[in-house]
Parts: structure tokens; C-alpha cells; sequence
């Protein structure tokens, strides 16, 4: 009897998730006409249960330069206009990180909230952007869901700093929705809301040179599903977006001889154009979609040839899409992957660092959205209701990944960084009264970012400070702080406290 009942209820729930049933219909028509502003309400709810654990997290690393340069830039706004961080000119970034201290001061748990908020902004605006592309509102929902749970890029979202990310997708998103509706209206007022947008863009970070490929892919794929794909409508695509081409040659001409001479990442080797950015392109691409980073670490060749045959696959797909269907989503969702994984491919550090992978993910998020929605018109039952299932499955798992690698992996590490604020603090008074304030790097934080977290989180200002070798003495006129990892306490000393400890050595 119990077994009937289930049965019934899972074909009861099943017949408002699938289409081809009347009730199915009538439900999935509610659902697609929702207004923007309940689907905003939703994502933002649903990317705070996601990343809920976040909220409880701590400043971690290049959070305190940002926070220290607001204190900076609120002195003196010119100062935002300055490549003052690691040789780029990011004035947008500076501006929020100065609005967000004064909003939210030092309560770490607020600049997360502004990312979760910013997470589901960005998933409402690809989820506007398919729905006027595709005009397939249920392939906008799904491409929304997708990218909202996705596991691989959720450093974007757990670390504050990289809210670089979060605004770099907002401002393309954007970007891309202002110009498909010129494509679709031939109204200026929309040209002129992409290029504006683009300029916001150029002022936020690096990765806006990947505007024009992205405005390519888009216009590319209204004319091939528009049935326009012909030499007069692609040469009048081009022709539209030469501005946009000439806005990104002057910017190229600025990165090039101004950033490029001042960047220590270019100086020290960090980031290097060469033919490693392939293997990295293809690795990133497969963990995508399948994030086991630590495979990919562990078995380099193994990952590499998988990777392969995962873009062999991509390229299938996309290529029997067209021929069937004449679709072009696959191919030119493929093809972003691909084209959004360059910038960051020519690094010479870790090549699978998740936060790189938030705007690669806006591709993949429509390709899986577009292939799900392949079979939820499939005509076997059978075959819609495995597709719906593999589908709530794979965002399942990625979040209780998302939630057990916020706990487990960086709850941790930013609660010993809390710790070691705690220690510093309660040695603040006899801090504020030193002249010169040395510091050993055995700290939770890396050395060179040890003055910004003391001027960060207690206004000692970073001339004052400097940070010691492990075994150096410390200097005359200087008070020096040392970390316990083990008792989680922070010790001071002078010149004239280990002159006095060496005499009672001896």
C-alpha cells in the first residue's frame, strides 16, 4: 500500500516537472512567466543556502590590501586611479572595496553576503540573457540553476577578493544583454548601453578583453538560429562591433606599455605567453564539468587525455546539434569555454584555481541547460524523468561539495587567521606605542601581506612596519611580534628584552 502511494506521489510530482503532460505544461507555464523580480528573490535565497557556510568566514589574504587601500583611497579618492595593486588599474574594484568598508566596516561576514547577493545577480542576469537569445525560457532556467550551484568556480563566491569576479560577469552579462536587444531591436539606445557598460568593464579588470568574443558568440548565435547566417549579415555583425575592437585596441595599447612594465607578475615570471596555456585550457575545460581537482592534480597525464576526449565530446555534440537541430548553442557555448580559459591559461602557478573559472562556467552552464533541455521534450517518459533526475543530482552533489569544502578546507584556515587578529589585538596598546614594528613571518598570512593586515585591522600604518627574517634579532628602537602557532598567542620583545634574556643565559 505504502509502495503504491510513493509511486503515485513521485508520478504526481514528475508530471509538474516534465513537460508533455497537461499538468506539466500548465506548471512549467506558471513557473517561465514568473516576473524577474521573483526569479532575483529566488536565486539570491537559493545562493545563500548554497553558500550559507560562507557567512560564518574570516578576511583571508589579499582581503586585507584591499581593505587597507580603501583606507587609502578614503582619504584621498585619486588614488583609485592609480595601479597601485600588483601593477593593474581596477579603479571600479577600488571604489567598491571603499563603499563596502564604510557600509560594512570590519564584519567579514557582510562582504560575504555582498558576494552571495552579487552570485545570484549575475545567475538572474545569464538567466535574462538566454531567455533572449534562446528565447527558451525553460533553457534560461535551467542555465541559471546550473551556474548558481556550480562547485569548480566557488572561490568567487567564498573568498572576498575575488569579488573581481563576480563584478567582471555582472559587467559582461550586461554587456551581452544590452547588445542582443540592439541586434533584435536596431535601437542606439542599446548600442550605447553596451558601450558604456564596456567602459565599466575596462575599469574593473583585465578580463574585459574578452567582450568582443563574447559579443561574436552571441551575435553568431542569434543569426544561425534566426536562419540569417549569410556573408551580408556577418560582415554588418563585424562592422557593429568595430568600436567596441577599437575601444580594446587602445586598451591594449595601455595594458602594453604602461601595466605591463609595472606588473610583478610579468617581472617575476608569473605569467608567461606559452604553450603550457594548452594543457591548462584543456584540463580546465574537463573540470568544468567534472570538478576533481585533486585527479587533476595527481595524475597530470591521465586528466590530460580525458580532457581530450572531453573536448572531442563538446565538439560532437555541437556538431550534431547544428546538423539536427540547427542549434549552435553546443559549438559556441564550447568555443567560450575555450576562448574565456586564455587570459588566465599563460599563469605559471597552479593551473586549476577555481576562481578563474567563473566566467569559462556562464558557457558551460547554457551547454548542459540547452543538452537537458534536449530530452525533457524526449517522447519515453523514461527518458525525460532521467535527464530531470541526473540533472538534480548533479547540482545535489556540487553543493553539499560547495558546503563541505567551505567547513572543511577554508572554515579552518580563516578561523586561525581570526585568531592570530585576536592575539594582535590584545596587544594592541603596547602596538600603538611603538615606533617601528617588526614582525615574523610565522603567521597564518604570507609575509609580504603581514603590513597591510596590521594597518587592515588596526590603522598601524605600513611604513612603520617591518617584516623580519625567522632568526634575525630584533633591530634597536623596535618592538617585535612574534606568533605561537601552538598556544595561538602573539609574544613582543625589544632589543633590550633578548640582551636581557642572553645575560641570564649566561
Amino acid at each position: 500500500m505504502r509502495l503504491k502511494m510513493l509511486r503515485a506521489r513521485i508520478k504526481q510530482i514528475m508530471a509538474g516537472i516534465l513537460p508533455g503532460r497537461q499538468s506539466g505544461r500548465s506548471t512549467w507555464r506558471n513557473i517561465e512567466q514568473a516576473r524577474p523580480v521573483y526569479w532575483l528573490v529566488f536565486l539570491v535565497i537559493f545562493g545563500a543556502f548554497i553558500y550559507r557556510a560562507a557567512l560564518g568566514l574570516y578576511f583571508f589574504q589579499d582581503d586585507f590590501v584591499w581593505i587597507s587601500r580603501a583606507k587609502d583611497f578614503a582619504a584621498d579618492w585619486r588614488l583609485i586611479f592609480s595601479a597601485d595593486i600588483s601593477g593593474f588599474f581596477m579603479p571600479v574594484v577600488h571604489a567598491y572595496f571603499v563603499l563596502a568598508f564604510r557600509l560594512f566596516g570590519l564584519e567579514s561576514g557582510w562582504y560575504y553576503a555582498a558576494n552571495i547577493v552579487l552570485h545570484g545577480l549575475n545567475a538572474l542576469l545569464l538567466f535574462k540573457l538566454v531567455d533572449k537569445a534562446a528565447k527558451s525560457r525553460r533553457t534560461a532556467i535551467f542555465s541559471a540553476l546550473f551556474f548558481l550551484s556550480f562547485r569548480y568556480p566557488m572561490e568567487a563566491v567564498v573568498w572576498i577578493s575575488a569579488v573581481t569576479e563576480l563584478l567582471s560577469a555582472g559587467w559582461l552579462l550586461g554587456i551581452g544583454l544590452a547588445w542582443v536587444s540592439y541586434l533584435e531591436s536596431s535601437k542606439r539606445r542599446w548600442y550605447v548601453v553596451a558601450l558604456i557598460l564596456t567602459l565599466g568593464f575596462l575599469f574593473t579588470k583585465e578580463w574585459s578583453a574578452l567582450t568582443v568574443p563574447f559579443l561574436a558568440l552571441l551575435g553568431t548565435w542569434r543569426l544561425a538560429n534566426s536562419g540569417a547566417w549569410n556573408r551580408a549579415n556577418i560582415r554588418r555583425l563585424f562592422v557593429r562591433l568595430a568600436p567596441f575592437l577599437a575601444v580594446f585596441a587602445g586598451y591594449f595599447c595601455f595594458e602594453f606599455f604602461l601595466q605591463h612594465q609595472q606588473s610583478p607578475l610579468i617581472a617575476k615570471g608569473y605569467y608567461v605567453v606559452g604553450w603550457h596555456a594548452v594543457p591548462n585550457i584543456a584540463g580546465n575545460f574537463l573540470l568544468s564539468f567534472v570538478p576533481l581537482t585533486e585527479a587533476a592534480h595527481q595524475y597530470p597525464r591521465l586528466w590530460l587525455t580525458a580532457s581530450a576526449a572531453a573536448l572531442l565530446a563538446a565538439a560532437f555534440i555541437g556538431v550534431r546539434s547544428w546538423r539536427r537541430r540547427r542549434d549552435s548553442a553546443p559549438a559556441l557555448c564550447a568555443s567560450w569555454i575555450i576562448i574565456a580559459f586564455v587570459p588566465t591559461s599563460f599563469f605559471t602557478w597552479d593551473p586549476f584555481i577555481s576562481r578563474y573559472d567563473y566566467l569559462p562556467a556562464l558557457g558551460v552552464a547554457v551547454f548542459l541547460a540547452v543538452v537537458l533541455n534536449y530530452f525533457t521534450f524526449a517522447k519515453q517518459a523514461g527518458l525525460r524523468f532521467a535527464a530531470v533526475f541526473l540533472a538534480a543530482a548533479y547540482i545535489g552533489i556540487n553543493i553539499f561539495f560547495i558546503s563541505k569544502m567551505t567547513r572543511l578546507y577554508y572554515a579552518p584556515v580563516h578561523a586561525e587567521n581570526k585568531k592570530f587578529t585576536e592575539a594582535v589585538a590584545a596587544k594592541l596598546y603596547s602596538l600603538k606605542d611603538a615606533g617601528t614594528l617588526g614582525i615574523y613571518p610565522n603567521t597564518p598570512h604570507k609575509s609580504f601581506i603581514l603590513p597591510e593586515v596590521l594597518q587592515a585591522l588596526f590603522d598601524i600604518p605600513r611604513k612603520n612596519i617591518r617584516v623580519l627574517a625567522p632568526e634575525t634579532p630584533c633591530p634597536e628602537a623596535t618592538v617585535c611580534l612574534r606568533w605561537d602557532p601552538e598556544t595561538k598567542a602573539v609574544g613582543l620583545s625589544t632589543a633590550l628584552t633578548a640582551i636581557a634574556e642572553l645575560e641570564n643565559t649566561l
